[in-house]
């Protein structure tokens, strides 16, 4: 029995040899069941060395790539190499002997359906990546396809894996492709080749819906800006009362607005831009009228034009846009079991509303309004076109908040560790990388179920014509308002101090003019009475 020590080389390329030292009585059994502890390991370039007489060794290995055989490097085969005679070898050893570019073997691949990655066996970014491993090392993969519903497993207590990767765990020949993520736990017991791909994980949330076709000529205005009209179309109208009924400013024609109603229905009839019946005559009530006169007619040009913009315009509730609005929403977080994870630690709220969805496609259950979910990107943009997410009409049903990105995730292909063909996967997807083939298959995918007059998704671009005016839109008009009212009531005021200095001007002459007759009066009865 032969044990050989767990390590693992730096340079997985570089030959490994071992020295057996006795002379066995049968060498080729020897050989084959030590170099088998050494290819189970992974070690798949040892080379074994081992004494046949005192003189004479020979070198031993195992051909990974046997011509009668499927499966590359499933079944090696014990080749005899070398001789060495005298210390002296017959042929060069410190060489490579495996071509790779000349393989004619066959890798098994389990594959998930994660679109655009994998679409079908024969379809989708990756397969264009296997497409190209297939073509320049003469390799062809037997595909397992699984659907969406699958999953890339977790690490169980017991040390071995679940879904998909549990194969793979198994069986070491095996690679996984499916926008297969690096993470730390996974690194112990799998390798990876270069990250192909990277992309920002956004929340993808409904769009709002649209307002109801009766509540469109209320939203023109912020119910706070309602309000505040209200109230001011109250204050007016006891103003103009109150002005109304200080009997020494009102004249004939301004009897008529002494009651509340009639000062109501004057402010109500300036309000809505009609014209009224009677002008009132008094100072004070004409400054009050021409001030809220003007301030309505700035307010019906903005409300005119809003109107306007707003019945033919699609107008939306509010929309979720931010991250908080994310955590306070009342719509359930779902998606895959591997995305709760994230908030195990960063957010308990969204952790604990979370909720995993197998076997449903999680951006569909987004378009139906049923969920926020997390997703790719570049998965966002592949089905923007597709019926399940857009409307009759065009637009889009989710909404995906680009301004909060959640993390960033690479993908790459996955297999055991210490695989024997990760250095001439790497190699290839690194010049894919450099001529530019994997961003022109990115752009091809994001555009392929786009109609040619698609535009980009943009929620925020599309309604910043629809504004609700607010207070900080009549900034102008209600300093023109308060300019009038403080003019106003100045006017009432001085009316008020004119009148009463006017009637005690009166009242003083009046008296002076009854002093003079009574004083004439007494003059008269005395020169002709006594």
């Amino acid at each position: 029995m032969f044990k050989i020590q767990t390590m693992v080389p730096y340079n997985m390329s570089a030959e490994f040899f071992l020295f057996y030292t006795n002379v066995p009585n049968d060498t080729r059994a020897t050989a084959l069941e030590i170099l088998q502890i050494a290819f189970d390991q992974s070690k798949f370039t040892t080379k074994l060395i081992i004494p046949i007489e005192r003189d004479v060794f020979y070198l031993y290995n195992f051909n990974l790539y046997p011509k009668e055989k499927k499966y590359c490097a499933a079944h090696p085969m014990l080749t005899l190499i070398n001789t060495c005679y005298h210390g002296v070898f017959t042929k060069r050893v410190y060489r490579n002997n495996y071509d790779f570019s000349r393989l004619n073997c066959t890798i098994p691949v389990i594959m998930m359906e994660i679109p655009p990655f994998v679409i079908t066996p024969n379809d989708g970014l990756e397969v264009l990546i296997l497409k190209e491993f297939e073509r320049r090392l003469n390799v062809t993969f037997e595909k397992s396809m699984n659907s969406m519903s699958g999953s890339w497993g977790m690490k169980q207590p017991n040390g071995t894996w679940s879904g998909l990767l549990e194969q793979i765990y198994i069986d070491p020949f095996n690679i996984g492709v499916g926008a297969v993520s690096l993470k730390e736990d996974r690194l112990i017991d799998f390798d990876y080749t270069t990250d192909y791909f990277s992309e920002s994980m956004l929340f993808v949330v409904p769009t709002a819906d649209r307002v109801e076709e009766w509540k469109l000529i209320m939203i023109i205005f912020s119910w706070s800006t309602w309000l505040v009209l209200f109230i001011l179309f109250v204050v007016i109208s006891v103003l103009i009362w109150i002005a109304s009924n200080v009997e020494e400013l009102v004249t004939a024609d301004d009897r008529n607005l002494t009651t509340f109603g009639s000062a109501m229905l004057l402010s109500l009839q300036v309000a809505i831009a009609f014209a009224v019946d009677k002008q009132p005559r008094a100072l004070a009530n004409r400054m009050l009228f021409i001030t809220y006169a003007l301030f309505i007619i700035i307010v019906s040009c903005l409300y005119q034009s809003a109107l306007i913009d707003i019945l033919t315009n699609p107008q939306y509730q509010h929309q979720i846009k931010t991250y908080e609005e994310v955590v306070d929403a009342s719509i359930p977080l779902g998606g895959s079991s591997e995305y709760r994870e994230i908030f195990n630690e960063s957010d308990k709220v969204l952790y604990d509303k979370y909720v995993i969805l197998s076997g449903e496609n999680a951006v569909y259950q987004v378009a139906k309004g049923a969920f926020i979910t997390i997703s790719g990107e570049f998965y966002v943009k592949f089905i923007s076109g597709t019926p399940e997410v857009t409307h009759q009409d065009g637009t889009s049903k989710i909404y995906v908040i680009y301004d909060d990105v959640v993390y960033i995730d690479t993908f790459r292909i996955v297999f055991s560790k210490n695989y024997v063909l990760k250095k001439q996967f790497d190699d290839i997807i690194d010049g894919l990388l450099t001529a530019g083939f994997i961003a022109k298959w990115t752009q091809y995918y994001t555009n392929q179920y786009r109609p040619a007059d698609w535009k980009p998704m943009d929620y925020e671009k599309s309604t910043s014509n629809d504004v609700v005016l607010t207070m900080r839109h009549f900034e102008g008009s209600f300093a023109l308002l308060l300019f009038g009212l403080v003019c106003g009531l100045i006017t009432f005021g001085l009316e008020l101090i004119l009148y009463k200095f006017n009637k005690e001007k009166r009242r003083y002459l009046i008296q002076r003019r009854w002093k003079k007759i009574l004083v004439a009066r007494r003059v008269f009865n005395r020169r002709f009475l006594h």
